[in-house]
């Protein structure tokens, strides 16, 4: 993924540091997001940046090609407990 506007949303959840979820995609504002929903079949997405001290380490996406996720704002919090203490043990 460029890190750069090129990467699309993914892109946008690393620099603004918060997760994105899309239970249901339907259009695209990015040219790469299209290209890799047509690729893989993806029905949701959920973004997750890895953030350490304030500073993006990585990003974990999840994603169902089958169904459309859906996910609770508990289970999404679940979620990104989860990402922020993968995050540490990479640091």
């Amino acid at each position: 993924i460029p890190l750069s506007e090129e990467g699309g949303i993914a892109y946008s959840v690393w620099k603004r540091k918060n997760s994105l979820y899309l239970p249901r995609i339907t259009k695209f504002a990015f040219e790469f997001d299209r290209k890799t929903v047509e690729n893989t079949g993806a029905k949701s997405i959920l973004h997750v940046p890895l953030v350490v001290q304030e500073e993006c380490i990585g990003l974990l996406t999840f994603s169902n090609l089958t169904d459309e996720m859906k996910l609770t704002r508990k289970q999404i919090h679940s979620i990104e407990t989860l990402c922020t203490q993968v995050a540490g043990v990479i640091n």
